[in-house]
């Protein structure tokens, strides 16, 4: 048996088969060139509604400029802010200080002496060595002058010990004032510190607002040209629309005066046939048993199965319902780019077929192993040369290790009924791929079994 068995018949018979419709469709003819062309207008006049509606949009349209000046005038109000906003946060990124307590410590430092030197502290220390300040004076001092009256002591000596005496004391005294003033400034320096850290927040604050006033304010030029724009673009709208209805009036005029040639035109493709004879051409090419297919190329691997499974069924149940068979084609990257996968999906989807590419088998990850468990599904082929590697996808026709010969042998062997087709695509590689078609053509007419 040969792959491909054709002969073809031509005849040309003036009139054929197809007379009687030549012949009313003649008569229908004549009648309508008794009629004339269309007399009748070709466009609607323009109505009382849409003449009030361009007027009323022209004038709305017309009050846009002044619209546009005076929300152009509010924000251009409002960006000197920017400025200041931007000023401020440029200061902060070179790394300049932003703390008042550095960039300016006097006010700051102020309030910590004036915490340190408040009017309470002076009676806070006194309070804070009463007991010291009395027991100098009541048992100290009071101890070495008995003590000296009783043992006949020199008067120097006793005034020796009363100066030890008064000394430790008076150091006590300095280090209690000192512990409480330094506490006492460092309150003030917490204080001031706290009080800058405010005066920084509102500083970032208000520069914060001044930007949103700024950029307030460019939002609102922004609007207002383009409430300026808008209101330039209904003018023209408007007279486009003008324009619009002129224009249809004259190509109404235009199709009214060319109508007649149109008739003529329509009776010269009737008659052409008649002076010409009607050639008819018949083929009784063994195209198959197969009714009409439609191929589509499978769901991406990736996407959800029972998600594509439920859209396909969708699909099989329209073809099945018209009486076309739905094929998927074997591809890499997709639901069928393994063998064991493609037949899952038409097992899932009932009446689905498969369009064979071998070349995807051997290209992808499949990678030449058997696929022929596949052939009582196949439907389709698209035979294309190819090798082992995605760039050897498309080889010209005669080279790389697929076994067509073999393919169609087994595909016959199941009852495949359908076509055996070349799919080579144009600029997909250095191979020329009308010349491939042909070998391909060529090697289908030899192919015997």
């Amino acid at each position: 048996m040969a792959l491909f068995e054709q002969t073809t018949t031509t005849s040309r018979q003036p009139w054929g088969p197809i007379a009687p419709y030549i012949t009313g469709g003649l008569q229908n003819l004549q009648n309508l060139m008794n009629s004339g062309a269309y007399t009748g207008p070709f466009t609607a006049p323009i109505n009382p509604t849409q003449t009030t509606g361009i007027a009323a949009g022209t004038a709305n349209a017309g009050g846009a400029p002044a619209l546009a000046g005076t929300v152009s005038g509010a924000g251009a109000g409002l960006t000197g802010g920017l400025n200041q906003a931007y000023q401020f946060y440029s200061n902060a990124v070179s790394g300049q200080p932003q703390n008042p307590l550095v960039t300016n410590p006097n006010p700051y430092l102020n309030l910590a002496t004036m915490a340190a030197n408040n009017p309470y502290m002076d009676a806070s220390i006194t309070a804070a060595l009463r007991d010291p300040y009395r027991g100098l004076t009541e048992q100290t001092l009071p101890g070495i002058a008995m003590e000296a009256q009783a043992a006949g002591n020199a008067p120097s000596r006793r005034n020796m010990l009363e100066a030890i005496a008064r000394r430790g004391y008076e150091d006590r005294a300095a280090d209690v004032a000192a512990a409480m003033r330094g506490a006492a400034w460092d309150t003030g320096l917490g204080m001031a510190g706290d009080a800058a850290l405010m005066d920084q927040t509102g500083a970032l604050s208000a520069a914060s607002n001044l930007g949103n006033l700024g950029s307030t304010g460019i939002d609102l030029l922004t609007r207002g040209y383009g409430i300026g724009q808008t209101g330039a673009a209904d003018l023209a709208g408007w007279g486009d629309r003008l324009q619009g209805l002129d224009q249809a009036q004259l190509e109404g005029a235009i199709r009214g005066h060319y109508e007649p040639w149109k008739l003529m035109d329509a009776y010269g493709q009737y008659t052409t046939p008649l002076a010409t004879g009607l050639a008819s051409e018949s083929s009784n090419q063994d195209m198959g048993t197969m009714g009409p297919l439609i191929n589509i190329m499978a769901p991406k691997k990736d996407a959800d199965w029972q998600d594509a499974v439920g859209k396909l069924r969708k699909l099989q149940a329209i073809a099945a319902e018209h009486g076309v068979q739905l094929t998927v084609e074997t591809h890499v990257g997709q639901m069928t780019e393994l063998p064991a996968d493609a037949a899952r999906l038409c097992k899932e989807v009932p009446g689905l077929g498969l369009t064979l590419d071998p070349s995807h088998y051997y290209a992808g990850l499949n990678q030449g192993k058997p696929f022929d468990s596949l052939y009582p599904l196949v439907r389709g082929t698209g035979f294309r040369a190819g090798g082992l590697t995605w760039d050897k996808i498309q080889m010209a026709w005669g080279e790389g290790p697929i076994d067509f010969a073999r393919i169609v042998r087994d595909l016959e062997a199941v009852g495949y009924k359908g076509f055996y087709a070349a799919e080579y695509l144009e600029a997909h590689g250095p191979v020329d791929a009308l010349d491939s078609c042909r070998k391909f053509l060529a090697w289908g007419k030899a192919l015997t079994w």
